[in-house]
């Protein structure tokens, strides 16, 4: 994958490689189980939809992420990832633009 016209596909569409680091297999099975957690997940929410319906993959696609991101996981201390990276002390921030004399 790391060939030259593998990169300016990727980089023509925004696209950030993710290569398993060397000598770190685990990486690439985490990555892999993700992957298969949110296709499985989709099947669950397109078995749901009518068949005209598929034509809206994309929102059916975010909502399963969507609800991934809210189960409980117990090596998060049964806490879904949203509250343990987005906590409500601490919102993220994109971005704030500073004023002229703010320090």
């Amino acid at each position: 994958m790391n060939m030259q016209p593998s990169t300016i596909v990727l980089e023509e569409f925004f696209i950030l490689p993710l290569n398993s680091p060397e000598y770190y297999a685990p990486y690439n099975g985490a990555i892999e189980e993700s992957q298969r957690e949110v296709k499985s997940c989709l099947r669950g929410e397109l078995s749901l939809a009518s068949p005209e319906c598929r034509d809206h993959l994309p929102a059916y696609a975010e909502a399963a992420v969507n609800d991934l991101n809210h189960r409980v996981r117990p090596v998060w201390m049964e806490k879904p990832p949203c509250q343990v990276f987005f906590a409500p002390t601490h919102k993220p921030v994109i971005y704030k633009a500073r004023k002229e004399g703010d320090l």
